[in-house]
């Protein structure tokens, strides 16, 4: 499902390429008592080293853009755009499955980007009912008019005021 969302949203901030997610797992086309067999293969090793070496939590999403590996053949910029592009279709999966949003939090998400590309970023933000937080060091890029809806803390010396 965040495949039918997630190129709008990247395309919508970079304008540039075809962005999608695939979801990789060593369990695809396997039956259970393939998986089955595998874990009784690596059982005691796992007893041995005290931790799970299969498993769903193994499993991982690759993002895709122009069908290379973003994490390889990527900018910074457009694998935070990526993640952020994903999250915002998460929230749409999540709203369309829930009837409810989540808090969205962003930490840092500025760096390494242009203003251009900041100001479309903040653009889908306002379009979206989501309560966000963001932290940021650099205040000055994000937009008045967000500025002015926002509730804004400063954090310094590990003592936090609101500004």
């Amino acid at each position: 499902k965040i495949n039918e969302y997630i190129n709008n949203y990247y395309n919508d901030i970079f304008a540039s390429g075809e962005l999608k997610i695939k979801y990789v797992s060593d369990y695809n086309n396997k039956t259970e008592e393939e998986i089955f067999d595998r874990y009784l293969k690596i059982y005691n090793k796992e007893i041995n080293i005290g931790k799970t070496l299969e498993g769903i939590h193994h499993d991982d999403l690759i993002f895709l853009l122009d069908d290379e590996n973003i994490a390889i053949h990527g900018s910074n910029g457009q694998r935070k755009n990526a993640i952020l592009s994903f999250k915002l279709s998460e929230i749409k999966v999540f709203n369309e499955e829930k009837n409810d949003l989540p808090i969205l939090i962003l930490d840092d998400i500025f760096s390494a980007l242009d203003n251009l590309k900041i100001k479309n970023i903040i653009k889908l933000l306002n379009n979206n009912e989501v309560q966000t937080f963001i932290t940021t060091t650099e205040i000055k890029k994000i937009d008045k008019k967000l500025l002015e809806n926002a509730k804004i803390f400063r954090i310094e010396d590990g003592i936090i005021e609101e500004a």
